[in-house]
């Protein structure tokens, strides 16, 4: 019985870092390719 609620316990953490880490990257990396275009155009 202590296995079953710790196994949704440590999905659960998961699931919400893997869904909020590609949003994150995904800024950043749209953050460096406009700064690396606006260096560009100047």
């Amino acid at each position: 019985m202590p296995a079953k609620p710790s196994i949704p316990v440590e999905v659960r953490p998961f699931e919400i870092q893997r869904h909020s880490k590609p949003p994150k990257f995904l800024i950043q990396q749209n953050c460096l390719l406009q700064f690396c275009c606006n260096n560009l155009r100047k």
